[in-house]
């Protein structure tokens, strides 16, 4: 991947065996002549994949190598890649070297946030639910096949036991949202389980105090997350 106007600078770029990549939405194009593709990432304006032959790839890495480091602090300035993105270009060059090696390689273990993977996690089931069943059975086969493995960190704030268990006090056993007794009894306590949520996120700059906490049900918790 490239910065476009830095290919522009690199001298004899039209004699070097190269192929231009770019999307239209979903709509591949490819090309030798750098101007007739549109961008690769819509993320990363100015973007445009270089599809370059097993053969060719020291002659011609050796000249965009600036181009390719462009695009990259582009990227990475502006947070516009998305974690997903950063696994597919990962997984793509391990696919290649499996090929240039004949002998599959592990995919490697990804070090993602906590949020990270939520968010990643969100968008694969958001483009499953898009598939049709021969599309989704497919998948699953090539995902059975094809593991791969995510250390997850997770960042947590460290919240206040007295709050939360004041929060629970005052429900006396309601949930604060559907008005229904809790849905079961705790083995270790003996008292009724509710979930303790902060309708404005300490992530976003909420406070852990008692008029910001109230109890739920874990039905409605996750339905004031996800619903």
């Amino acid at each position: 991947m490239c910065l476009r106007r830095k290919l522009r600078s690199v001298s004899g770029l039209q004699l070097l065996p190269i192929k231009y990549l770019g999307y239209t939405r979903k709509r591949k194009a490819i090309s030798e002549s750098l101007d007739d593709v549109p961008d690769c990432l819509a993320r990363v304006p100015d973007s445009v994949g270089c599809l370059i032959q097993h053969d060719s790839i020291p002659e011609c890495v050796s000249r965009i190598r600036d181009c390719n480091h462009a695009f990259i602090k582009v990227a990475i300035g502006k947070r516009l890649l998305l974690p997903a993105m950063r696994n597919a270009h990962s997984d793509g060059m391990i696919d290649y070297m499996s090929f240039v090696l004949q002998r599959r390689i592990p995919k490697p273990k990804y070090r993602v946030t906590d949020e990270e993977y939520y968010r990643e996690t969100e968008l694969a089931e958001r483009v499953a639910r898009q598939l049709s069943d021969s599309d989704l059975q497919r998948r699953i086969a090539e995902s059975v096949r094809d593991r791969r493995l995510v250390d997850v960190t997770t960042t947590r704030y460290i919240r206040n036991p007295y709050v939360a268990e004041f929060a629970r006090r005052r429900a006396r056993g309601i949930c604060q949202d559907c008005g229904r007794p809790a849905p079961f009894v705790t083995k270790n306590i003996g008292e009724p389980y509710l979930e303790v949520h902060h309708v404005v996120s300490l992530a976003n700059g909420g406070e852990d105090v008692p008029d910001n906490v109230i109890a739920l049900c874990p039905n409605c918790h996750r339905k004031r997350h996800y619903g």
